[in-house]
């Protein structure tokens, strides 16, 4: 209570100074204006000289702003719209030439989609003739009972030609890419898909366990790959520090001049320098 007293009759005294202080200033300014005027008539040097001052402060003002207003800005604006117009149309067509080449590469390329995490598994339904598939355990599409076993068990029977290339668990590069990925069970995991591999073959009809083909590869890995039909492909890159179906993914199609093929020559090369597994 006492210190909220204090805190206002200390505003009180400030404020009182600050009227003070402003009456002294005036007194002083006029005491200033008479003693230099030589007549000594305030009320004479309002009226004849600081009110005349005041009215040729205030023409000036006037004049300075008509012609402001109907010389410069006027005049200014229409340089400045003028200007604008022009190269704003500018932008937008170098804009519109920027984005039509973007787009017209990206269709010679083939690119169609990009997914944040892996993909669905059902671009596998556009199978008709075979599925090729690059991976380093490739477990998402081997898990029994799953979505994806049972898509390609059907495709499988129904003739469809599957390649599996996984990496070899007996390879150098295996131990690399444990670092990589922080994973210190990568090899474990690829001798378990291995097992999974066989489980599936063995519930494929024994007439269509031909159309399954599995090699060993020896090379380190560098992206995850799935193709249907050699027209339609999805490609996983192996980031570091993370696994594969936690990369994005990159759906292109086959394209005259396009990514496309760079990435089947990939795969056949590959292809036909890994091991045999099965059959």
């Amino acid at each position: 209570m006492v210190t909220q007293l204090v805190e206002k009759l200390l505003k009180l005294v400030i404020f009182y100074k600050i009227i003070i202080l402003s009456f002294f200033i005036v007194i002083s300014g006029a005491l200033i204006i008479i003693f230099v005027s030589p007549r000594g008539d305030l009320i004479s040097i309002l009226k004849n000289e600081v009110l005349k001052e005041i009215g040729i402060a205030l023409v000036i003002i006037g004049l300075a702003i008509l012609f402001y207003e109907y010389f410069l800005r006027k005049n200014m604006m229409d340089l400045i719209e003028e200007f604008v117009k022009i190269n704003f149309m500018e932008m937008i067509h170098d804009h519109c030439e920027r984005v039509k080449s973007i787009t017209e590469s990206i269709k010679r390329s083939g690119l169609v989609n990009i997914y944040q995490r892996g993909g669905s598994s059902e671009f596998l339904n556009l199978t008709r003739n075979n599925v090729k598939m690059l991976g380093i355990t490739l477990s998402y599409y081997f898990y029994p009972d799953s979505e994806e076993w049972a898509q390609l068990s059907s495709l499988v029977e129904k003739g469809c030609k599957l390649q599996v290339l996984i990496l070899n668990p007996d390879s150098n590069q295996v131990s690399c890419r444990e670092r990589d990925e922080n994973n210190t069970d990568l090899k474990g995991q690829i001798i378990q898909l291995i097992h999974m591999e066989k489980l599936f073959i063995n519930n494929i009809k024994e007439d269509s366990r031909s159309n399954i083909e599995i090699r060993l590869y020896d090379t380190y890995p560098s992206f995850a790959m799935t193709i249907v039909d050699d027209n339609i492909l999805r490609v996983t890159p192996y980031l570091f520090n993370k696994k594969g179906r936690a990369c994005p993914t990159i759906e292109f199609v086959r394209k005259d001049k396009g990514v496309f093929d760079v990435y089947l020559n990939h795969f056949n090369d590959l292809w036909n320098k890994s091991e045999h597994y099965y059959p």
